[in-house]
């Protein structure tokens, strides 16, 4: 990644990436969703430190984790909705959302659209998704050596389900990424102070992917 000046790092810092949903996935999940609003239609919000107008489609995309996996919490408010006893009584069996996390590896759109009846409000659904987090790789470069690159390790994060292959949300991100695209980043610091030159040392290279 060429990070340039405006982003000088030490050694034990990490990169933060900021992922960010599929634009056409969460446009498809918005309209299958609802007749009533779609990726354009604009709300007034004062949250996730926006005061004005944004866009649906900018919300699903990059602050709601609208493919993540669904928690017992999330299924417990989306339950509060569900007027069929049977129905929420399927959405509150922990043994669901295991069942399904085998089968189909169910994410929260998933859940939101099997339950659809249920259908929360926008101003709901914004408070019981969770936020997308940023993800902390470390760096595996010298910042000696390259101090306008900053070179990461990344590993693939997949499982498997009976549909098939499901792959985690920034690496599936940045391995589509080519020359040229940006990212959203920070640095995030961990340096520590290097130690005299006779002092003996232990170096584990935890998380970096180069152990």
């Amino acid at each position: 990644l060429n990070t340039g000046e405006s982003m000088p790092y030490e050694l034990g810092d990490a990169l933060e990436i900021f992922p960010q949903n599929d634009p056409a996935k969460v446009s498809e999940f918005l309209h299958a969703y609802s007749p009533d609003f779609d990726e354009r239609t604009v709300v007034k919000i004062h949250d996730f430190g926006i005061d004005g107008e944004v866009s649906l489609g900018t919300l699903f995309t990059y602050v709601l984790d609208l493919f993540g996996k669904p928690s017992k919490h999330f299924m417990q408010q989306l339950a509060t909705f569900e007027t069929d006893a049977e129905e929420k009584k399927l959405m509150l069996d922990l043994e669901f959302l295991k069942t399904e996390g085998k089968k189909s590896g169910i994410t929260i759109a998933d859940a939101l659209m099997r339950f659809k009846k249920a259908h929360p409000p926008i101003p709901v659904l914004m408070s019981i998704i969770p936020q997308i987090k940023p993800r902390a790789y470390s760096i595996a470069s010298a910042p000696l050596a390259s101090k306008n690159i900053t070179e990461l390790l990344v590993l693939i994060d997949t499982w498997w389900c009976e549909e098939g292959e499901r792959v985690g949300l920034t690496c599936d991100m940045l391995r589509q990424k080519t020359a040229g695209d940006h990212l959203w980043c920070r640095m995030k610091a961990g340096s520590m102070d290097p130690p005299e030159p006779l002092q003996p040392v232990l170096c584990a290279g935890i998380g970096s992917g180069l152990a």
